[in-house]
């Protein structure tokens, strides 16, 4: 089963809702790490002696640059054509760099360093492993170039770059300038689905994981956060990639987990996980390789990034079969979820209803751990006074557990006043939830009057001055049929004047009986 809402919500646009948490959440991501280029390492070349330094962030010359324009001084690149061919290798790396500085701009000028027809001489700079210092200006380059639009990075990878970057990172011994390739590769990523399955075709992922198994030793916390970065962007993207492909990133994205030194390769590795859709047994395999109790403790961290990533790897698994959604329960992911409901960032708030419906549309028994831990007060107040988001999610979760839980638990939400609560949510232009709701109202009604039939007459009255009934009312002349015919169904059995007069009937048999008794 796809990520997403379980059968009983019957949310036809739930694969859409997905693609945009996905593309928005991606999207910051991508811009965050663009942010980042100018604060990479440059080349400082001594005559033979070149070597590679690191800057301080923001130490860079693109970071004092302004869009648009040269700077004081500043060559116009076509004046570096010729230095770019020549066979002095210290001319060839001054050139280089001051592409890749103009290129680290703000406003880079990209399309202008593809009309110079240069890039053919990038990539055969790329292949001068016995260079290293040419090879890793290069890769930075490209990396800079595959910022651009779709359509310039195609023409980029048109030119053979793709497979030239992989064969660097399988047979380069340098690590930094396998490092700027594995960026570069993670750009090309997390382009479109159509860049990523080109990737893919090349063996990319294979590359990768084999890069990080024979060097695994020696690989540095920075070229962990640039394969964890490409991994997801290779993994990211609909329709997701396939079952096989997964299983091959799934230990390294748990190995990512698990580590404590860097918060941005554990951010990333958890949006990894959120990206592994696919069917009921590969969720399984991802709930049973270790990683639910580490997401699950995430979910406490201090850090919002942190607990949104691992609050959106989480939905996953628990919107899959029962039993990946019972080991997070086991996990104690519940307790968690309740404390994320009064977080002050409202978006995780609103995932984590979101989360706590898939759970409530599980088994009897996962509801009444939901039940058991207070979780249903806390939804109920969330309700009235919050944004629109997150009151339709948390209907969802309190619905579930009427239109799923026995009827003990179903009593129990009519106790809790939930019939009166859905006044707030009726009015949603969403058609989903207004079935989910009418279905929850139906079944609130038809358990009362099966269990304690005298009760029914109160529950009537309150939802009458709720205006509740009023809108179930106007719910029976609505376009949508299937809705219309469950609110005429509410309103005919319980409403009706036939009903209302058996109701009385059943009130005074009930009456006499109590008399009886009293006698």
């Amino acid at each position: 089963m796809s990520q997403g809402r379980k059968p009983v919500k019957h949310s036809e646009t739930e694969e859409e809702l997905k693609s945009k948490r996905l593309d928005k959440a991606s999207e910051l991501r991508m811009q965050k790490r663009q942010r980042n280029i100018h604060q990479r390492r440059k080349i400082s070349l001594e005559g033979s002696d070149a070597h590679l330094d690191y800057e301080e962030p923001g130490s860079s010359p693109s970071s004092s640059s302004s869009a648009g324009g040269l700077r004081p001084n500043q060559r116009p690149l076509s004046e570096l054509y010729q230095d770019l061919f020549s066979e002095d290798v210290v001319r060839v790396a001054s050139a280089c760099t001051k592409f890749r500085t103009r290129l680290s701009e703000s406003d880079p000028p990209i399309e202008e360093v593809l009309q110079m027809n240069v890039v053919p001489r990038f990539l055969q700079l790329l292949t001068y492993e016995s260079i290293p210092q040419l090879q890793f200006e290069a890769a930075w380059i490209f990396t800079n170039l595959t910022t651009g639009s779709p359509q310039q990075t195609r023409t980029i990878l048109d030119m053979g770059v793709a497979q030239v970057l992989l064969e660097v990172i399988q047979k380069s011994s340098n690590l930094e300038v396998c490092e700027q390739c594995i960026w570069t590769i993670g750009n090309i990523a997390g382009d479109g689905t159509e860049l990523r399955d080109f990737l893919i075709t090349l063996g990319c992922m294979d590359v990768l994981m084999n890069h990080f198994i024979n060097k695994e030793r020696d690989v540095t916390v920075s070229t962990a956060k640039q394969l964890i970065w490409a991994i997801s962007n290779l993994l990211r993207g609909r329709p997701p990639l396939s079952t096989e492909q997964i299983h091959k990133a799934l230990p390294f994205v748990a190995r990512m987990l698990h580590r404590d030194d860097e918060e941005e390769i554990v951010a990333d590795a958890c949006w990894a996980i959120s990206y592994m859709d696919g069917d009921a047994e590969l969720i399984m395999d991802i709930a049973n390789s270790g990683v639910v109790r580490r997401l699950v403790t995430l979910l406490g961290s201090p850090s919002p990034t942190l607990r949104g990533a691992a609050l959106r790897a989480l939905g996953l698994i628990v919107s899959s079969e029962e039993v990946p959604t019972q080991i997070a329960v086991n996990c104690n992911i519940i307790p968690f979820l309740v404390a994320l409901l009064s977080d002050e960032k409202q978006t995780l708030v609103q995932e984590s209803c979101w989360v706590l419906s898939n759970i409530t549309a599980g088994r009897p028994v996962q509801i009444q751990r939901v039940i058991d831990i207070g979780v249903v007060p806390v939804l109920m107040k969330l309700i009235p006074k919050s944004n629109w988001k997150i009151k339709c999610e948390a209907a969802y979760a309190l619905a579930n557990i009427v239109n799923v839980g026995n009827d003990a638990q179903t009593m129990y939400m009519v106790d809790c006043g939930f019939p009166s609560a859905l006044n707030h949510v009726l009015l949603t232009p969403d058609p989903n939830l207004k079935q989910v709701c009418l279905s929850a109202i139906y079944r609130m009604l038809d358990c009362v009057y099966s269990k304690v039939p005298r009760r029914l007459r109160e529950m009537t009255r309150l939802m009458d001055e709720s205006s509740l009934l009023e809108k179930i009312e106007d719910l029976q002349y609505d376009p949508d049929t299937d809705l219309a015919a469950i609110a005429s169904r509410i309103y005919d059995r319980f409403f009706s004047r036939s009903h209302a007069s058996s109701l009385k009937d059943d009130d005074d048999d009930e009456d006499d009986e109590d008399e009886n008794e009293d006698e």
